[in-house]
């Protein structure tokens, strides 16, 4: 118990301010062995001036760059650390080593090497703790000691958990990091920039228990409407107060009552009339009587001829005339007046319509098979693509955006007055599904995929929110996005979320280089010169330090380029057949939240001729010449034509046998899609131009393996190879290789390898040596 509380003295550092300082939403993060922890006891944490967080363990020194962990443990000796009790960050930026044999080392982070200390190293000390902790039976309690705040961390352990928690640590940006056996936790204290709704009323009153596929908001009243698939509507007051569900006598009533109908959409017009299109049941207008009470229309493809009853679009025209969207059979145009609904034409029939939208000749229908310009009056101008189009925006400044299940984001862009899409590139932000689409007031486009948001601004910079960033796993429906009060409203598979518009906390991550590789040879990072020969291939990996929990990407230019070169995920800066002479590369990344950061990195490589490859070049040159005037004086005999060497075709090219032919593109097709966890038998079967059954009999045949066996077997086969070269994480190689989930990754790797990740690669390791 003395060495327990010994070691969480040592473990202290100041929080920001900030912490106690309104509310903040806890986001608990977990590390293993299997995502490259060196071993599941860690003595000490401490985070260095540079920003690094390092970690005494019972197998060495281990350190964390906000993306990977590297361990070291040999001395110079030839012998090993072994358990680490204590470490501290001295004046000159090395680490401080007291191992459990009470000896001492240092540890210098630009070599890598341990020395021996000579007493005379002064060490950096820390502030006190901000929190209490107290361990209690589940888990760890956390509290803050000016403002009172209580957060818990859950525990799973069949032992005492006093037993086993061994160290914690809060870093400069206010993450806590707490290790008990088997786990380092990190816990991440953010602003609450979302709210993500699942009950009706408060956390103790019943779930939505549906999707919620409509949300609007009420510029009369201030009321929000919420429509859920279950074919419950919702209705909030202004200040966000539940008022009760809504039933089809038009009544508001706090009873809970099925309104019958599955909203899809809800607009309301420039009277204050509510309008509800519905999956199946047709439209429904609800007219203000009083406070709570509305009067109900109905309109049905039987009782008013509408194209059909499956409604997901509703549009006022500038005539106010009602655009309904069906998804099975095209639009119906209706005029309104008071309360007649008289149906002007139906158009498009038998398409399904997702979403409508203007344009300056008229109006956009998009449909699951292209889009469908169309004038005022509904006649098709222009049929554009084959894609299927999810949603129609016109942006404040003019700029028309449509998105597609599949196919990406683009722009609808006139030219000689012929209309056609410009793909919308996001950087290296891969959105090839895109449900919805929102504006902000001040112009930032909003793009929904099933699971992630990115938030185009209108300077070109990006901010993405995934899973990461939401600490859960969230499905986001295709319902249309609202705006109000400063957030962004969106409706989930089993509720909605309220998105502030604020900017999220702000952070500069400091930029380095995790490696530099010039040919086979690593070289020690140095700030601002890299000397390398004519011809050598340069490696650079970058690495931002941002431990908030989201996905940090880099882009890079070299010399006088103006557009910077995205970098992709997990991958390197690779620069072959750099010119001699100087070179400056820059480097810059985002911050955990996706936003580019004014953190440019910059160093010079200065590229030189190597005299030995032109001494070499030299003497072939010469060679070249004695011999051209060696033939020339000694030339060969005439050769008479009897004596002409006998001239035969070169042998037919021998064309692949179908079943070749059939498993090279197999193969092609698993690599080119290796990193998407998506990737289905259908899509394969799709591409090989077969169904399901046939390429089922073709892969059993050919290779006695199930379509999807071949899949998983070319993951693992590519994460061995990615494994071997040591330079990427675990989790990194789960995203390369299509896992959503590292520890799912490890799991499958271990029952096809025999081993966990980690343990494959000290194999090769100690294999190598």
């Amino acid at each position: 118990m003395k060495l327990l509380v010994f070691i969480l003295s040592l473990a202290i550092i100041n929080i920001p301010v900030c912490l106690s300082q309104g509310k903040k939403v806890l986001q608990i993060s977990s590390y293993t062995v299997d995502d490259g922890l060196s071993h599941r006891v860690i003595s000490n944490i401490i985070q260095d001036s540079k920003g690094y967080i390092w970690m005494a363990t019972w197998n060495g020194l281990c350190r964390y760059d906000a993306s990977r962990f590297e361990t070291w443990n040999m001395l110079p000796n030839g012998s090993t650390i072994g358990r680490l009790l204590r470490i501290a960050e001295t004046e000159d930026g090395h680490i401080y080593c007291h191992n459990y044999n009470d000896s001492v080392y240092i540890f210098d982070p630009v070599t890598c090497r341990f020395m021996q200390c000579t007493g005379a190293e002064q060490l950096i000390s820390y502030p006190p703790n901000p929190y209490l902790l107290q361990v209690e039976q589940g888990g760890l309690l956390i509290i803050h000691r000016d403002s009172g705040e209580r957060y818990f961390l859950p525990v799973k352990s069949n032992k005492r958990l006093k037993n086993t928690l061994h160290a914690s640590f809060f870093d400069r940006q206010g993450n806590f990091w707490v290790n008990f056996d088997d786990v380092l936790y990190k816990l991440s204290f953010l602003p609450e920039s979302y709210t993500y709704r699942t009950h009706i009323k408060t956390e103790n009153s019943l779930l939505f228990g549906d999707e919620i596929r409509a949300i609007a908001c009420s510029a009369k009243s201030g009321r929000l409407w919420i429509g859920a698939k279950s074919g419950d509507i919702y209705v909030y007051s202004k200040e966000g107060d539940f008022e009760g569900y809504l039933s089809k006598n038009g009544s508001v009533t706090q009873v809970p009552v099925h309104f019958g109908a599955n909203a899809y959409v809800i607009k309301e017009d420039r009277s204050g009339r509510i309008w509800i299109g519905t999956k199946g049941d047709g439209l429904y207008s609800l007219v203000p009587e009083e406070d709570k009470k509305y009067t109900v229309s109905h309109y049905t493809q039987k009782s008013h001829g509408l194209a059909d009853d499956r409604i997901y679009s509703l549009f006022f025209d500038d005539s106010d005339r009602l655009w309904i969207g069906t998804f099975g059979n095209g639009f119906s145009i209706v005029s309104v007046r008071g309360n007649s609904v008289n149906l002007l034409k139906n158009g498009l029939p038998g398409q399904r319509i997702r979403c409508i939208g203007p344009f300056e000749a008229g109006l956009i229908c998009a449909s699951t098979n292209g889009l469908y310009l169309v004038d005022s009056s509904g006649r098709v101008l222009q049929k554009i693509g084959n894609s299927d189009f999810t949603f129609v925006h016109k942006a404040n400044r003019g700029d028309i955006y449509v998105s597609t299940i599949g196919a990406g984001i683009f722009r609808l862009c006139s030219e000689s007055g012929h209309w056609q899409l410009i793909p919308v590139r996001l950087g290296n932000v891969s959105y090839d599904v895109v449900l919805s689409i929102a504006e902000e007031l001040s112009g930032n486009i909003w793009f929904v995929s099933d699971n992630s948001l990115v938030r185009l601004f209108t300077d070109g910079n990006i901010q993405t929110f995934n899973q990461d960033f939401f600490g859960k796993n969230i499905t986001f429906s295709e319902g249309i996005p609202m705006l109000k009060d400063n957030k962004l409203f969106l409706g989930t598979a089993d509720g909605f979320i309220e998105m502030s518009l604020e900017s999220s906390e702000k952070f500069l991550p400091p930029l380095y280089w995790r490696y530099i590789q010039v040919e086979d040879s690593l070289i020690v990072p140095t700030d601002s010169l890299l000397t390398v020969r004519l011809g050598e291939h340069v490696r650079i990996s970058p690495v931002a330090l941002d431990y908030r929990p989201g996905t940090i990407r880099y882009s890079y230019r070299l010399d006088a380029d103006t557009v910077w070169r995205d970098l992709d995920y997990g991958k390197v800066i690779e620069l072959d057949n750099l010119s001699e002479g100087s070179h400056v590369l820059t480097v810059r990344s985002t911050d955990s939240y996706g936003m580019w950061m004014n953190n440019d990195r910059a160093f010079i490589i200065d590229v030189r001729s190597s005299f030995y490859k032109g001494v070499v070049w030299f003497i072939v040159i010469g060679l070249l010449v004695v011999v051209s005037i060696f033939l020339f004086y000694n030339r060969l005999p005439f050769v008479s034509r009897n004596s002409l060497p006998d001239i035969s075709p070169s042998l037919p090219k021998v064309d692949f046998s179908p079943d070749e032919q059939f498993l090279e593109a197999a193969k092609l097709f698993v690599e080119s899609n290796m990193d998407k966890p998506e990737l289905s038998v259908d899509d394969f079967a799709a591409y090989m131009g077969m169904s399901r059954t046939i390429l089922y009999n073709r892969m059993k045949d050919l290779l006695d393996k199930t379509p999807a066996n071949f899949i998983k077997e070319m993951r693992i086969k590519r994460a061995v190879q990615l494994l071997k070269l040591n330079i990427y994480t675990v989790s990194e190689i789960a995203d390369m290789t299509g896992f959503n989930d590292a520890k799912y990754f490890s799991k499958v790797f271990k029952r096809e390898i025999g081993v966990s990740p980690m343990s494959y690669v000290d194999e090769q390791v100690r294999t190598k040596n």
